[in-house]
């Protein structure tokens, strides 16, 4: 839509009451959600009728970056934050979430500072305008429909695990017939330069046997120790990468491309038979200790109590997990 005009006005504005923001990032409790630095942008607060103002700044760290978005999503995270200022004493402790969004219009990109005006439209509605500290425009929105959060805040994921899914590798019994197959033994490596190398050769094989359009047998993609089944540490950095490769293969051309890893501390199976893997008719494979094991997906269990995460979300060896949209809902699931 066109650009709002340009408020140059007193700010804030005349008679607004300021609201005291101390505690405002604290926890709930001590199993609450925890703002970091970035998220904790909005500096001052005040009411003017149906109208809640708000300073919005961003950590200087974070600011660096305001020029790599339209509108940085930690402002505008923080900007949402201004919702909980809405209600009023009775529903002090009501939570809403964003839901319907209506009209969003940006004007300017790039601002680390912003100037917030949140309009009550009705119940659970607002209109948002975000300036900068010039009273310039930077963006819009004409509705924003929210949404009251269920009682006691987000399930937790380790109290709740009934659309959480994990993979498994399950034995199977390998067959007692052998079918017939075509060996691709990949060399394995744990260099940028083995990956590269693996891969390509893989493709070239992958290509040409799809060219081939067999039909009386089925390709073998073998590696060893490309794959994690019990926990261990996945040893071959090129074979992890050929087997993703040859998956989305396998997904175009179900059928006709079988993944077999074998067992890295046992080099006596370097030349075993793959005839009778691929007889199972898995498409994915993993030898340990002699025994063929299939991936399964299957729900998480765990302690629905919330006393313990099971170790089977994460595992349990140390380093970072990357929650992707960790800001939003679904992140705060997790």
């Amino acid at each position: 839509g066109p650009e709002p005009a340009h408020e140059p006005a007193p700010w804030p504005p005349p008679g607004a009451e300021p609201v005291d923001l101390t505690g405002f990032y604290d926890p709930a409790s001590d199993d609450g959600l925890r703002y970091g630095e970035a998220f904790r942008g909005m500096r001052a607060a005040w009411r003017s009728g149906d109208d809640v103002l708000a300073d919005i700044e961003l950590p200087e760290r974070t600011a660096a970056d305001a020029g790599r978005y339209g509108l940085h999503p930690a402002a505008l995270d923080a900007a949402l934050h201004a919702t909980a200022l809405l209600a009023s004493e009775a529903d002090s402790g009501r939570i809403t979430l964003p839901f319907l969004w209506t009209g969003i219009d940006l004007h300017a990109a790039g601002a680390a500072a912003l100037r917030l005006r949140m309009t009550r439209l009705g119940e659970d509605e607002v209109a948002l305008r975000l300036t900068d500290t010039t009273g310039r425009p930077v963006a819009s929105v004409e509705s924003l429909v929210l949404r009251p959060a269920a009682a006691g805040g987000p399930v937790r994921a380790d109290r709740s695990h009934d659309s959480l899914f994990e993979l498994v590798w399950t034995p199977v019994e390998p067959a007692a017939t052998a079918s017939p197959t075509v060996v691709h033994r990949c060399t394995g490596g744990t260099t940028a330069e083995a990956v590269h190398a693996e891969t390509t050769a893989v493709l070239d094989v992958v290509r040409s046997w799809l060219a081939e359009d067999r039909d009386d047998a089925v390709l073998s993609v073998v590696t060893r120790g490309a794959v994690s089944v019990g926990g261990e540490d996945v040893t071959d950095l090129a074979g992890a990468a050929v087997w993703g490769l040859v998956r989305s293969a396998q997904t175009e051309n179900p059928g006709r491309i079988v993944l077999i890893d074998l067992d890295p501390g046992d080099p006596g199976h370097a030349t075993a038979d793959a005839g009778p893997l691929v007889a199972t008719g898995e498409a994915q494979i993993a030898v340990r200790s002699g025994t063929p094991h299939r991936p399964r997906l299957t729900r998480v269990s765990g302690d629905r109590s919330g006393s313990a995460t099971p170790s089977t979300v994460f595992g349990d060896r140390p380093g970072t997990v990357l929650v992707t949209g960790g800001t939003g809902t679904l992140g705060s699931l997790v």
